[in-house]
C-alpha cells in the first residue's frame, strides 16, 4: 500500500516506527516537498518526498526525490517505481536524487571509502545506491572528499595575504559580535557565488542563517575566513573540527574545509586559494594534524588539485538520475 501524504502532521502515527527514527516530520513544513510517499505493509518500508514544482531549470524538466529510506530494497526499489510514475504524471522529463529539494540541503549517497564518517558528512546504507540502480537509475554527478595528512607550510600561503593586501583585500576571521551582519554578508556572497553551480537553486535568507545557527557552537572563529575590500566580502571559507571524532571518544585532530566561496567577479584574483592556504596554516596553529577538503565535484580541474592533498580519495558519493 502507498500512502501520498502533504502535511507533517500525516507523518506523526509514524514518528516511533523504525523507518522515521531519523526523520523529523516538521521536515515536510520547512522543505516543503509537493508529496510525501510511504510505502506501507504492516509497518511502514520505504519512504521518499518529491519535489516538482520549485526546482531549478536544466535541460530537460527535473523532478528530484529525497528524504529516502527503505528498510527492504524490494520496498525500496518499488518506491522509486511509484515515485518516477508520479513525477512523470506531473510532467517531469528526468528525476534526480537523492536530493532535499535543493542542493542547500542533504543530498548523493556516499558509495565509497571505509574510514568513519566526518561531522556533517551524508550518511547512508551501502545498500541505498543499489536500490537506485536497479531501479533504473544511472550517475548524474560524482563528488569526493580528500584527507590532508600533511599541514605542513604551503609555500603560496607565506606571500598570498600579501598580494591580496597590496590589492585592497583584507583577510580576517569572523566577528561574533556583528553575528547577525557577518551571516547576511555570506549568505548575498553565497547567492552571487554559486549561482552557476549545478542543479543550483536560492533559497531564503532565514533558512540560510538556521543552518549556520545549528553549528555555530562548533565553530572556532579563525577557521572562518573572510576576504574584504573596502568593507564589501569578496570570498569566505567556512571550516570548523570534525566533531565525529570525539564523538566516537577519539581526540579532534582534524578539521574540516567545508564551503569555499568567491564573487563571482573577482574570480582569478587568488583569493580562494589564497584562503584555502590560509586555513592549513591557521588549522596548523591551533593544533590540528589533519584537513578534511569536503565534497568537491568531480572535474578534471579538482581531481588535479586533490592530488596535492592525496593521491586518492577519501569518500566517493554519487547523485543519480533517471529519464522518465
Amino acid at each position: 500500500m502507498l500512502h501520498k501524504l502533504t502535511q507533517s502532521r500525516q507523518i506523526i502515527p509514524f514518528v516511533n516506527t523504525e523507518l522515521y527514527q531519523s526523520f523529523k516530520p516538521e521536515l515536510i513544513t520547512l522543505h516543503q516537498p509537493d508529496i510525501h510517499l510511504v510505502k506501507l505493509a504492516d509497518k511502514p518500508l520505504a519512504r521518499c518526498s518529491l519535489w516538482w514544482q520549485n526546482v531549478p531549470n536544466y535541460e530537460k524538466r527535473l523532478g528530484f526525490i529525497g528524504h529516502y529510506a527503505a528498510l527492504t530494497d524490494d520496498a525500496g526499489e518499488e518506491l522509486l517505481e511509484k515515485a518516477c510514475q508520479e513525477l512523470k504524471e506531473q510532467g517531469c522529463e528526468l528525476t534526480v536524487g537523492p536530493l532535499d529539494g535543493t542542493t542547500w540541503r542533504n543530498y548523493r549517497f556516499v558509495t565509497e571509502g571505509s574510514a568513519p564518517p566526518f561531522f556533517l558528512e551524508p550518511i547512508n546504507p551501502p545498500s541505498y545506491p543499489k536500490q537506485w540502480q536497479r531501479a533504473g537509475f544511472d550517475v548524474l554527478a560524482s563528488y569526493f572528499s580528500v584527507l590532508q595528512n600533511d599541514l605542513s607550510p604551503n609555500p603560496y600561503s607565506v606571500g598570498c595575504q600579501e598580494e591580496l593586501e597590496q590589492k585592497g583585500i583584507r583577510v580576517r576571521q569572523l566577528d561574533r559580535t556583528r553575528l547577525d551582519a557577518e551571516l547576511e554578508s555570506i549568505f548575498d556572497l553565497s547567492l552571487k557565488s554559486f549561482s552557476k553551480n549545478f542543479l543550483y537553486s536560492p533559497i531564503s535568507s532565514s533558512e540560510f542563517k538556521a543552518q549556520y545557527e545549528q553549528v555555530l557552537s562548533y565553530l572556532i572563529d579563525e577557521l572562518v575566513l573572510l576576504a574584504e575590500h573596502r568593507g564589501k566580502l569578496l570570498g569566505f571559507l567556512f571550516a570548523l573540527p570534525d566533531l565525529a571524532q570525539k564523538m566516537r571518544g577519539e581526540p579532534v585532530d582534524t578539521f574540516i574545509i567545508k564551503t569555499l566561496a568567491t564573487h563571482p567577479d573577482f574570480s582569478g584574483q587568488g583569493i580562494a586559494s589564497c584562503l584555502s592556504a590560509l586555513s592549513v596554516e591557521r588549522g596548523k596553529q591551533l593544533g590540528f594534524q589533519k584537513a578534511i577538503h569536503a565534497l568537491m565535484l568531480e572535474t578534471n580541474h579538482s581531481r588535479t588539485i586533490s592530488k596535492h592533498y592525496a593521491p586518492e580519495p577519501l569518500r566517493r558519493y554519487v547523485l543519480f538520475a533517471k529519464e522518465l
